[in-house]
């Protein structure tokens, strides 16, 4: 896949375009609205350049001694994500992603930027063992930037 002069930027589904704040209620079913600004963020993105992905753990299939509570097939995780994009008039560039692609930026709401401390990840996971806790840290982090 060519980039366009700006390169690959590539977001998670769950939590950051959606705003996920019913959890998880199934491959399907997905109850929740986008989160505020998420179509003119992507939009601004692609605009500016960029080649948009998004990658999901929804597109994830099932391999043995998974979870069983978590029920992922690919094909109807692409499906069900692509239809509530259109849903919510998210631009139509945006492609999906079924492998983490080589990328400039990777957005993810439960992600760790990892700077060659892997105390530092201990010491992350001791202070908020739960990623409900973790949305505290960030909105506090924000207020200092």
């Amino acid at each position: 896949m060519s980039n366009p002069r700006g390169g690959t930027i590539c977001l998670d589904f769950d939590g950051v375009l959606n705003s996920y704040t019913s959890g998880w209620t199934g491959l399907t079913d997905l109850p929740d609205t986008p989160v505020l600004g998420a179509q003119d963020f992507c939009k601004a993105l692609i605009d500016a350049g960029y080649y948009v992905v998004i990658l999901s753990t929804r597109f994830t299939p099932r391999k043995p001694g998974d979870d069983p509570a978590f029920e992922a097939d690919t094909l109807v995780g692409v499906k069900t994500v692509q239809a509530w994009l259109e849903k919510y008039n998210f631009p139509k560039e945006l492609k999906l992603v079924t492998n983490k692609p080589p990328a400039l930026l990777y957005i993810d709401d439960r992600g760790f930027r990892f700077e060659g401390s892997f105390s530092a990840v201990f010491e992350f996971l001791k202070v908020y063992p739960r990623p409900g806790s973790w949305v505290q840290t960030i909105v506090l982090n924000r207020s200092t930037i």
